[in-house]
Formats: C-alpha cells, sequence, structure tokens
C-alpha cells in the first residue's frame, strides 16, 4: 500500500465513524476524498508526474481540514485524540522528497530502445541476462539493482514478451 493510500484509508475510516454517528458530510469533502484516491491509482501508474502527488496532497488536505475541526468539536476528547493521532501518523511515513524517474540513460548508443527491469523474487539477473543474449540485445546491471536492456526495438519487446510470460507461468505455479 502506497503512503497516500494510507492517509486516503485512515480519512475514509473517520468518514465512516461520521456516517456512524449521524454526522453529515459535504459533498465537496466526498468529491475530494474520491479525487484523491481516483490520483492515488494514476500514481501507481505513473509515478514519473509529481504535480500528481501535488494535488493528491491537496485533496487529503482539504478533506482533513474539514474532518478534523468536526472531531474536535462533535468526538468525547479521547476519541478525538485517538483520530487525530491516526491521521498524524499517516501522514509521517509519506516520503518527503522524492527523485525524479530516469529519462535518459547515459552510455547508449542513439537510436536504442531500452527498459529497465526490477528483479524480483520470481526473476533473477541470470536469468534476465541469459534470456537478454538469447534475444539479441545488451543488457547491464545499474547502481540502484535494475536490469537494463538496450538494443532494437523488436528485439527488446520480444524480450519483454518472454518475461512477461515467465512471469505469468511461475505466478500461476505459486
Amino acid at each position: 500500500m502506497s503512503s497516500y493510500e494510507n492517509v486516503w484509508r485512515a480519512l475514509a475510516e473517520l468518514i465512516t465513524e461520521f456516517r456512524r454517528r449521524n454526522l453529515g458530510i459535504p459533498p465537496q469533502v466526498m468529491d475530494d476524498l474520491r479525487s484523491a484516491k481516483t490520483l492515488i491509482e494514476v500514481l501507481k501508474l505513473d509515478p514519473s508526474v509529481v504535480e500528481t502527488t501535488e494535488r493528491i496532497e491537496g485533496y487529503l488536505r482539504n478533506v482533513e481540514s474539514y474532518l478534523l475541526p468536526v472531531v474536535q468539536n462533535e468526538f468525547e476528547p479521547s476519541a478525538a485524540e485517538e483520530w487525530m493521532r491516526r491521521v498524524e501518523e499517516a501522514w509521517r511515513v509519506l516520503p518527503r522528497a522524492r527523485e525524479a524517474p530516469i529519462r535518459f540513460v547515459p552510455g547508449l548508443p542513439r537510436g536504442q530502445h531500452w527498459v529497465r527491469i526490477r528483479v524480483e523474487e520470481l526473476l533473477n539477473v541470470d536469468e534476465v541476462g541469459e534470456m537478454a543474449e538469447e534475444e539479441g540485445v545488451s543488457w547491464r546491471i545499474e547502481e540502484d539493482g535494475y536490469v537494463l536492456v538496450y538494443g532494437e526495438g523488436t528485439k527488446v519487446k520480444s524480450l519483454i514478451k518472454r518475461i512477461a510470460k515467465k512471469l505469468r507461468n511461475e505466478g500461476e505455479a505459486v
């Protein structure tokens, strides 16, 4: 679960508590919560868009800025303190600085297609290297642990298809 999902979940649970206590929630607050969830899903698909994180934070802060004052006024002090602590903890785990993803890889010849592959449990570096060599593309291990594969576009695509098929087959076996 992403850090923003933790904040979203804490606020959604608080809204559930509001409903249990028959406290009204303005439509704009619900719209902001839904928008935040949608953008969290977009962020999962393309984490390179920094503006998305800013918009997510804006929506979540809007929801929080409505809910927390109501919590302080309507809930008993111990419950209010608990909810405020939960929301604060959810925000605390957010990364403060985001590194921009690499869009340019130095040292690659012009015109080469490339892809970075994150090696996980079901796929090891040796297997990726072996498949890359079989497909006729070059590869190297990056400092961050990713495997960089580069070469002719059709060969890189063919390698990616083989890797995806292997992962699907191993995922079904698990």
